[in-house]
This record gives C-alpha cells, sequence and structure tokens, in this order.
C-alpha cells in the first residue's frame, strides 16, 4: 500500500514539475516576441540636426557661440557657477566627434573658455556644456536661416578694479559734487573769463585755499549770470560743463584738475594689459585717445604681442575696458563668387532672354519716395541662379560661349580682395645692332577686385573693378621685333545687394575683323597674275563678356 502511494506521488510530482517548467518558459518567449514587436515600431528620427558648431572670443569678455542647421530652435540655458549647459529638445548634431575635435583647438586661443563637450543624449535632446574660466551670462540671441547664434558674456569682466572704492576725499567721474558744501549765495556776472579766475574769485569769497593741478585745462574762457546763487551749485556747474575735478588737500586747501591728474595726485592708478584678437592695436589707441580722452602717453601699444598697455584711473580703466571690448570685434567675412562669360554675337538673344527671365522675379516697392528692390521670396534666388546657370550652360555645349573664369574669394567688410587670372605672353621688344634682343611681357586676362560693405539691415554695398583683356594680334618691327596688340575691357561699379543674391554685369562687348587669304602655293605669288590664284575674304566677329557675381555674408551674429 505505501509502495503504490510513493508510485503515485511521483508521477504527481513529475506532473507539477513539468508544468512548472513550461510555465516559466512561456514569459521568455513573450519577452522576445514583445522585443521584437518594439524594435519594429521604432520611430526614426524626425527632429533637427545641427550640422556644426563655431565659437570664437570677442574683446577680452564676451565670446559667440553659433549652431548651424535649418530651422533650430532657441536653446535652453542653464547657469551653475563657471558652468553653463545649453539644450535643445527634439534636436540633435549631426557629427558629435567632429564637432568636438574641431573645436578642440579654437579653445586653446579663447581664454574665456577652459572647455567644451557636445553630446546627444538618449531622448533626442541635443547637449553643450561650456566650462568658463568666470561666470556667464547670455547677452543676446538670434536666428537666422542657417541657425541659431548667442553672445555669451562674463559676469565679472573687471576683476582689478570692481571693489574699487575711490578715497573719501577724492570724487571720480561722474558724480561732480565738490567735496565740500557752502550754503553761502553768490551772484555773477562774467564774460569771457579765465575759469582759473573764476575758481580764484569763487574760492576767495569763501576763505578757502586754492591749488592749480598741472592737468587743469588752458585758455578756458567762461561766460555766466547767475543770481543769488549757491556757491556749491555754481562749483557743481563748472566742473560738468568743463570735465575737471576737485580734491581735499587739507582742512582748507582743495586742488582743481582734470580726473586723470588728481587720481595720480592721490597715487591711486591702475595699469592693465589689454589683448587684442582682431583690431589694429594703433586704431585702437588712437579711439581711445578721442573717446575715452586718455592721455596718449599712458597708451602703450606691444606691436609684438598686439597688446595695449593703459595706465589710468580706476573708474576710467571701467570706461577703457567697455570701449576695447566694443572696438575689437571681428570683420564679418563676405564670400564673393564670380562666372565670367564670353558669348557669340549669335548668342546675344539667348542670353538677353535668360537675364529678362531672371530679373523678372524682382518686386518694385515705394516708400519714403524712394524706389527698392526686393525679393519676392527667400526661394527666388535659388531659382534665379539656376535660371541664368541653366540657359548659359546650353549655350556653352552648343560651342556659342566660353567660361574665361570662375573664381571665388572670401573678404573682409571693408577689406578689398583681389584675383588675378593672368598670363605673361613673352615678346622682342627691342634688338640691338648686333642682333641681340630685348624680351618683355605683356599681361592679359581677367583681373577682378573686389570691396564688399555689410550694411546693418543684411544689405552689402559691392564697390566692383573688373578689368580683362587678350592678345588680338602683332605688329612687326622694323628690326624683326614683333609687338603684341592688346584688346581691354574694363568696368567700375558699386551696388547694394542681398545677401546670395546674384546680379550680372553685362554689354562688354569686343569686335574683332579678320582677313583670310586662300592661294595657291607659288602661283598665288607670282606678281599681277597671282591675284587669279588667290581669293581673299574678310570677316567680322562680335563677343559679349557677361559676369555673373552673388556676395554671401558668412559671418551672421
Amino acid at each position: 500500500m505505501l509502495k503504490r502511494l510513493s508510485v503515485i506521488v511521483f508521477i504527481t510530482f513529475s506532473v507539477i514539475t513539468s508544468a512548472c517548467t513550461l510555465a516559466s518558459a512561456r514569459p521568455v518567449m513573450k519577452t522576445r516576441t514583445q522585443t521584437q514587436t518594439q524594435s519594429t515600431k521604432t520611430k526614426k528620427f524626425t527632429g533637427k540636426y545641427i550640422t556644426n558648431c563655431t565659437i570664437y572670443q570677442l574683446g577680452g569678455s564676451e565670446f559667440v557661440l553659433k549652431f548651424y542647421g535649418n530651422e533650430l530652435t532657441e536653446p535652453l540655458l542653464e547657469f551653475e557657477d563657471d558652468t553653463t549647459k545649453i539644450t535643445m529638445i527634439n534636436t540633435r548634431f549631426q557629427d558629435t566627434k567632429s564637432i568636438n575635435n574641431s573645436l578642440s583647438k579654437i579653445i586653446t586661443s579663447t581664454p574665456i573658455i577652459t572647455g567644451f563637450k557636445a553630446e546627444n543624449l538618449p531622448d533626442d535632446t541635443a547637449l553643450v556644456t561650456i566650462s568658463s574660466a568666470k561666470p556667464v551670462q547670455v547677452h543676446s540671441g538670434s536666428k537666422s536661416y542657417d541657425g541659431y547664434s548667442m553672445r555669451i558674456k562674463t559676469l565679472d569682466d573687471t576683476i582689478a578694479f570692481t571693489n574699487f572704492v575711490p578715497p573719501p576725499k577724492l570724487i571720480p567721474a561722474p558724480d561732480y559734487q565738490i567735496p565740500f558744501k557752502v550754503a553761502k549765495k553768490m551772484t555773477l556776472e562774467l564774460r569771457d573769463v579765465d575759469l582759473r579766475d573764476v575758481l580764484r574769485m569763487i574760492m576767495t569769497e569763501i576763505g578757502r585755499n586754492l591749488i592749480i593741478d598741472p592737468s587743469f585745462p588752458q585758455n578756458v574762457m567762461v561766460t555766466m549770470s547767475l543770481n543769488d546763487v549757491r556757491v556749491d551749485e555754481i562749483f557743481n556747474y563748472l566742473m560738468r560743463t568743463y570735465d575737471i575735478a576737485c580734491y581735499s588737500a587739507g582742512k582748507n586747501t582743495t586742488v582743481f584738475g582734470s580726473f586723470e591728474g588728481l587720481y595720480k595726485l592721490s597715487g591711486n592708478t591702475d595699469t592693465k594689459t589689454f589683448n587684442l584678437a582682431y583690431a589694429e592695436p594703433a586704431a585702437v589707441k588712437t579711439m581711445l585717445t578721442g573717446l575715452s580722452h586718455v592721455p596718449e602717453a599712458n597708451i602703450v601699444i606691444d606691436e609684438r604681442m598686439r597688446t595695449l598697455h593703459v595706465r589710468t584711473n580706476p573708474a576710467k580703466m571701467q570706461e577703457v575696458t567697455d570701449l576695447i571690448n566694443r572696438l575689437d570685434l571681428p570683420l564679418t567675412q563676405v564670400m564673393i563668387r564670380a562666372s565670367i562669360f564670353e558669348f557669340n554675337e549669335t548668342a546675344n538673344r539667348q542670353v538677353a532672354h535668360a537675364l529678362n527671365v531672371a530679373y523678372d522675379e524682382y518686386q518694385l516697392q515705394w516708400g519714403a519716395g524712394a524706389g527698392t528692390i526686393v525679393w519676392q521670396d527667400p526661394k527666388t534666388l535659388t531659382s534665379i541662379t539656376r535660371t541664368i546657370t541653366d540657359s548659359f550652360t546650353n549655350l556653352l555645349s552648343t560651342g556659342q560661349g566660353k567660361i574665361l573664369a570662375d573664381p571665388s574669394v572670401i573678404a573682409l567688410d571693408g577689406k578689398p580682395a583681389d584675383i588675378s587670372l593672368t598670363e605673361d605672353y613673352p615678346y622682342v621688344s627691342a634688338r640691338d645692332e648686333q642682333g641681340n634682343v630685348t624680351w618683355s611681357t605683356e599681361e592679359v586676362g581677367p583681373k577682378l577686385k573686389f570691396t564688399p560693405k555689410v550694411g546693418r539691415d543684411g544689405y552689402i554695398n559691392l564697390l566692383i573693378e573688373m578689368e580683362t583683356g587678350e592678345i588680338i594680334g602683332t605688329s612687326a618691327g622694323s628690326n624683326g621685333e614683333e609687338m603684341p596688340r592688346t584688346s581691354e575691357r574694363k568696368v567700375k561699379t558699386e551696388i547694394r545687394v542681398r545677401d546670395g543674391m546674384p546680379f550680372v554685369i553685362g554689354g562688354l562687348f569686343r569686335e574683332n575683323n579678320t582677313k583670310t587669304v586662300l592661294k595657291i602655293p607659288v602661283l598665288g605669288d607670282i606678281p599681277l597674275l597671282g591675284s587669279l590664284f588667290k581669293t581673299t575674304s574678310n570677316s567680322k566677329n562680335k563677343s559679349q563678356v557677361v559676369m555673373i557675381v552673388t556676395p554671401y555674408i558668412l559671418d551672421k551674429h
């Protein structure tokens, strides 16, 4: 009986064990099925891509960070001490490794920035982490058709003199109040009186000693009519009007002079070195002298290091720092692409038709009594370029024209850029009695000179100088020289165009007269009878040079 019961128990346990084994295996199979289903349902990324990123410093306390991509969203910012995190939702970097590698070299020459990292987060978010030497804040941000750029400024860009507290008796600009109050009132009628004499008269009236510092302005004449005015108010007016300050040298003694002179007298001056990244040191020195009134002798240039050493009072140093940050900015870069074609006379109608089709896309708007040409649609720029290019390509394929040059050049705002695609044609220019020759060269070919000036409205004033020429024949000299005959065509114009807008310069025509002689050898050279064995024909060839120029602004802040 016990034996039979043990067999039943064993069979029951085996069945239960098999059932548990099957039950435990089913979730594994179900999990695999779910994984396969989820992988097939993974959505393709449909957000925006950041194709590139650039960064550069502006002056000593700002830098510009730009993301390149189509229709990028405004980034989210997070600041923590010296770390800035910039995130863009539903956005990814196209190649984080390439961006990080390219920017690592730039950062080494950007003192403000100590670290930069671009990465893609799992939730389709692009993250940039910037480490800086000082805490920063966003100064401004702007969105353009090719990306988004931000100007970032340090919060503490005046380390050397931010905590400066002037001496109690030294009054720096712009506080013009004198270091004492006088309730006494005076009536003054002055006409062309020297400012020194005015101060001397007032100080004598109130019973105080006066010292005129050597820095006091010379030959300043005062004209005023005041009736029953407090003395301290008169002093405030004089100091505000003639840009002077005063310094209490003792209980009853006041020194008057310039701000620079009085700071020097108090022994409170600073010397600071400014490293210029873009501007010319000599030009910055001239502007600082005129705008901040720092004496020229207090600004020393080190051309080798491109630095300015400025010695002035702490209050004026703040003004100098702000000016340099505004002056030491990079010039905007403009890329200019020029395509130069030469077409036969037979293609004149097709060339004119292509240009007319292009310019039909213009729309004329009137305002404030002046006409301005604008585009109907930004996409029109691409269609115009394609229209002209396709038309000219067809003419080239049929042998009705040729490309003389197709150069591209990058120029700085306001700086000329030259393109010379010329050849030297050597020729014998002279022979002496012994037959020795003198060689000379004639330079022929297209020459271009562009000078762009970028306006605040995104338009470009472009000064263009074009010159082209070629050898059209030779003239024999008396001693066997062969002097080349050249053709020359020039144009100089200045136009105002929009960024990316193509324009055309045409109408440079040339006419060649060709004389062709066909004759039978020997017989054609017989005098009188030779004309019977040769034929002469004259032909005229007329061609036109057309240049298509398209400027592109590369730096948009």
